[in-house]
């Protein structure tokens, strides 16, 4: 149940700028075990997010939502639909989707980006 509440603590801080937390939150969303994603790629996901901010040419969820790995591509875009979803919608459907109770479509247009 925490990566629930860890998805939730970054849906809500996803328009703010980079800050250290929000990116040791990511990583730590990102390495639980159901996503399965090596440890190799969270460095290289790390260095990514670094160096965005550092450019401030890019947000850390622009970051996974262009990374060459479809899967972190898609899960960025996931957070991106619930993030828009999370403003209109009850608390409830929002966590419905987050553990899969509830199919999130994502429309095509963010491989668009």
């Amino acid at each position: 149940m925490n990566i629930v509440l860890d998805i939730l603590k970054i849906l809500d801080s996803l328009d703010d700028s980079y800050n250290q937390e929000n990116a040791e939150l990511l990583v730590k969303i990102l390495s639980h075990k159901a996503f399965r994603i090596h440890r190799l790629t969270l460095w290289d996901i790390s260095k990514d997010i670094y160096h965005a901010r550092k450019e401030k040419t890019r947000s850390w969820i622009e970051s996974l939502s262009s990374h060459s790995d479809e899967g972190i591509r898609n899960f960025g875009n996931f957070l991106k639909e619930l993030s828009q979803r999370s403003r209109n919608e009850r608390l409830e459907n929002i966590i419905d989707y987050i553990t899969g109770a509830n199919n999130l479509s994502i429309p095509d247009d963010y491989d668009d980006d």
